[in-house]
């Protein structure tokens, strides 16, 4: 019996001293990890934002396509919603994460029949309409972050 207990002693094991020190050691690290991957979401969140704008406006091009009616995209940045329609009938509306922020110097955009894109209305005066026309997507966690989505008149739609 005695034998027993002074093998049981001598055998190697881990202390919980030794296992609090690692389990220190990892949150250490983990701790100091997090902010990256927070970064690193928030980009990958940021990113898919503008490939989202660009996938609807894409969507409107589409549907004048097949549908043959003229579709219009209206962008209010104030509410950070960009909507389409179809005369009176609302077709799809886009809300903006609130982490990201429209700016526009256009206020409404048409698509005719061949998916070209005529810009209709400008959003702010002295700005008159034109055949092509920008958005940028603003993050607001880091303000001199932008995204900018380039409309061309021949229905090219491109994040720059």
């Amino acid at each position: 019996m005695v034998g027993k207990l002074l093998s049981l002693k001598n055998r190697s094991s881990f202390t919980t001293i030794e296992l609090l020190i690692v389990v220190i050691i990892m949150s250490i690290f983990i701790a100091l990890a997090l902010p990256q991957f927070n970064k690193g979401y928030q980009n990958i969140r940021f990113k898919s934002t503008a490939n989202n704008i660009v996938s609807f406006l894409r969507v409107a091009q589409e549907k004048t396509l097949t549908e043959g009616n003229i579709i219009e995209v209206r962008f209010y940045p104030q509410d950070n919603k960009i909507v389409m329609r179809s005369g009176e009938k609302i077709l799809e509306v886009l809300d903006i994460p609130d982490t990201a922020e429209i700016e526009t110097t256009m206020f409404e955009l048409l698509f005719e029949f061949h998916g070209r894109i005529i810009i209709f209305e400008a959003a702010k005066e002295g700005i008159t309409p034109s055949f092509s026309g920008s958005l940028s997507l603003k993050d607001r966690s880091r303000p001199e972050r932008k995204i900018n989505i380039k409309l061309y008149g021949t229905g090219l739609i491109k994040i720059e």
